[in-house]
């Protein structure tokens, strides 16, 4: 009681001081130094959030004495702690970016897109982000490494599509400090990339050649990646569709088995799936390592990468084994209430692949969990999950087949022929001939 009584003694001492620091404010670096103390400090989120609303105040009367960086750096510091300004602070501060343009330089210019990116800020008005990629796209022979990858990050956070003489700028411009570029910044930039490619309308691809000198860096540097880094890095070429070569690939293998002890659960989930994805075989003292290794950290995945780490032993033809099956099993069940339409259907195809029965309990939570998705199913899932029960030979029961039934009418003329075929061999198999029989089958 004590303790307590003191620490909320400290904790108002603490706040005065803050609040007074705040109206004694003189200039922007008085600014920015509050902005930075406040992102390191660990104190309640309404807390911080109130000490912002009197920052701002105090800031808002001094925004025309900001620098380029000044500006940027505000930014950034609102980005570290995952908030944006308020909305009138904001716009004063666009309008400040805008009028202050001729002045920015590279570093001003890459921060101040990986500010938004990070602050999940979209730059709202076109004037300024036409300025900005404008002014980007001037100064881009001067961009250090850093700088590139920073802009191409900040794009992908933002999810907004950088301007076709900017990408191109930007591309020619890695080409030519290719190089110097460290292992993390060569994963950032895949990631930039990986994340760009995979945001709806928005198909960016690094050019051939890019890609080429990518490779035969990230060969070079392979060896300086953490965990996490390897695995975003073949995420990134996964997502890409981009096959790394033979020569990266060996050497990732390397470097993935030396470290294997490190990864964690989501990490080596990631591996694995983008392994499978490329159709690239980890060989057998990896594959032994990465099932030791998901065997120790399987309480951590959570529904996605669990259903991953199944697609991928299935799609790679390497079973888990039975002591491993047995608890991913388990863990499906207990992380079944978070699994999306896209986890059920590769779950299940996972196991009607490896040719082993979820088991009694798990199909019982599977089928529960599909009845409540079905009306979401997409017609790569449900055609997933019809052939999946057919080659189970398991039945899905009266009201989840109806249910299945209203997602191929409703997505039958958006299928693929291999997505019709395995639908109409998977209720074959059943025994429902409503929909004819056909001869052979099997697919993903």
């Amino acid at each position: 009681m004590v303790q307590d009584s003191r620490y909320l003694e400290r904790a108002i001492v603490h706040r005065e001081r803050v609040v007074w620091e705040i109206t004694n404010i003189s200039g922007p670096l008085d600014v920015l130094r509050e902005l930075r103390e406040l992102a390191a400090r660990r104190i309640p989120e309404h807390e911080r959030k109130h000490l912002l609303k009197k920052l701002e105040r105090r800031a808002w009367d001094l925004l025309t004495r900001f620098s380029p960086l000044d500006l940027s750096r505000t930014l950034v510091h609102y980005g570290a702690m995952g908030l944006r300004p308020g909305q009138a602070m904001l716009q004063g501060m666009e309008r400040q970016v805008l009028a202050r343009m001729g002045s920015y330089n590279a570093a001003a210019i890459s921060m101040t897109f990986h500010a938004f990116g990070k602050m999940g800020a979209v730059i709202g008005d076109y004037e300024l982000f036409e300025g900005l990629e404008k002014k980007a796209v001037s100064l881009i022979h001067t961009f250090t490494r850093n700088q590139i990858v920073t802009t191409l990050a900040g794009f992908a956070d933002l999810g907004q599509e950088p301007g076709e003489r900017l990408m191109d700028g930007l591309q020619h411009r890695a080409l030519d400090t290719m190089k110097d570029f460290s292992c993390d910044q060569i994963g950032s930039m895949m990631r930039a990339f990986a994340t760009l490619t995979v945001t709806p309308e928005m198909r960016l691809h690094p050019g051939e050649k890019l890609m080429a000198c990518v490779k035969e860096r990230a060969y070079v540097t392979t060896w300086g990646l953490s965990p996490r880094e390897l695995s975003e890095c073949m995420w990134s070429f996964a997502i890409l569709r981009e096959q790394p070569g033979d020569k990266l690939m060996r050497v990732a293998r390397e470097r993935a088995f030396s470290m294997m002890g490190g990864f964690e659960a989501q990490e080596v989930a990631t591996l694995l799936w983008a392994m499978a994805t490329l159709n690239v075989k980890p060989g057998p003292m990896l594959m032994t390592s990465i099932r030791e290794r998901v065997g120790c950290t399987v309480a951590q995945l959570r529904a996605r990468h669990l259903s991953r780490v199944l697609w991928a032993f299935a799609s790679l033809k390497e079973p888990p084994g039975v002591g491993l099956l047995a608890t991913l099993r388990s863990h499906v069940c207990s992380e079944m209430n978070a699994f999306g339409e896209e986890d059920l259907a590769a779950t299940l195809w996972a196991f009607a692949t490896i040719g082993r029965s979820p088991g009694g309990r798990t199909l019982r939570f599977i089928k529960d969990r599909a009845r409540m998705c079905a009306e979401s199913f997409r017609a790569r899932e449900v055609s997933q999950i019809v052939w999946a029960f057919g080659k189970l030979e398991k039945d899905p029961g009266e009201r989840l087949l109806e249910d299945l039934y209203a997602a191929i009418v409703r997505c039958g003329s958006g299928m693929t022929a291999k997505e019709v075929s395995n639908c109409l061999w998977g209720l074959a198999r059943l025994g429902d001939r409503g929909l004819g029989d056909t001869k052979g089958g099997g697919g993903k």
